[in-house]
């Protein structure tokens, strides 16, 4: 099992099919089956089900699903914070944030360094982010709000900085459109969905 192995696995997942796995590899539909296969006999367990016209994670191979995306993204940030050390002599600066709300007000800000400056950039969970700014892993974390966290960063010992003020807008559905205002307390008792392009699964 190697890398190539776990990104093309990753990549069957998401796409569903050997076939498009294939073209987008430019390789044929036999040698992505192949080595599947080869990943199989590795791991001595079944990965997909060979269903007519579609294939299905079997239980096994949705947990080796969660395991590979973690190791892929460990090597992915291993990589990363290896180039740092390229640097020598210069100024690193390492940069976390939780949101791609909050992604954007690191862009704007980096735009205003030195160009002597190398910035290192991550997005993690908030949990991660606090750890990670303890730990001196990171120099600092751009946090938009506290999504319902409530920590307490001056307790922990760290100090935060207020970089923007601004309201939350959120759609509705039109059921509630025709009403000019709509009350909190009602939002509040309605589902609302919540998108995030984390790779996580405890959102």
């Amino acid at each position: 099992m190697n890398e190539e192995l776990l990104r093309l696995f990753l990549d069957v997942v998401q796409l569903g099919s050997f076939q498009k796995v294939a073209e987008k590899n430019y390789v044929s539909q036999r040698a992505v089956s192949r080595q599947i296969q080869r990943l199989e006999q590795n791991l001595h367990t079944q990965l997909f089900e060979r269903k007519k016209n579609k294939i299905v994670l079997t239980p096994a191979g949705e947990f080796f699903k969660k395991r590979s995306e973690a190791i892929i993204n460990m090597l992915d940030a291993t990589e990363h914070e290896l180039h740092r050390f390229s640097y020598r002599g210069a100024t690193n600066l390492s940069i976390g944030y939780f949101s791609p709300f909050d992604g954007l007000f690191i862009h704007k800000l980096l735009a205003k360094l030195s160009p002597t400056v190398n910035a290192f950039v991550s997005e993690e969970s908030v949990e991660h982010l606090v750890s990670d700014v303890l730990m001196d892993n990171l120099d600092c974390a751009i946090v938009m709000d506290n999504y319902g966290f409530n920590n307490n960063y001056a307790q922990m010992g760290l100090q935060t900085v207020t970089i923007h003020r601004d309201r939350m807008i959120i759609g509705i559905s039109e059921r509630l459109s025709h009403n000019n205002e709509v009350e909190l307390a009602t939002i509040q008792k309605m589902p609302v969905t919540y998108y995030s392009n984390e790779d996580s699964s405890y959102l």
